[in-house]
């Protein structure tokens, strides 16, 4: 949490756009107070709360189940219904 306070000042100070700290169009001073609370909120948040963005599954792996999802397609339609 600490690096993302250390960001934020950072980059509001020097007008520097990273993905955590991007900008917010705003268009009349209601939006930036609003802004500055859910700011200020986040902030305070306890950082093992926040959800974590996942690695998407290796194409071996998605190549993988898709043929064990095809093979037991094959089995079931290739078997006599009674």
């Amino acid at each position: 949490m600490q690096d993302f306070k250390f960001n934020l000042n950072h980059s509001k100070n020097n007008g520097i756009l990273i993905p955590i700290t991007a900008y917010t169009v705003l268009e009349n001073e209601a939006q930036e107070k609003v802004l500055k609370q859910k700011e200020k909120q986040k902030l305070k948040n306890n950082a093992s709360l926040e959800l974590v963005e996942a690695d998407e599954p290796p194409i071996w792996f998605l190549l993988i189940v898709f043929l064990i999802f095809y093979y037991f397609q094959a089995i079931n339609i290739s078997k006599p219904k009674i």
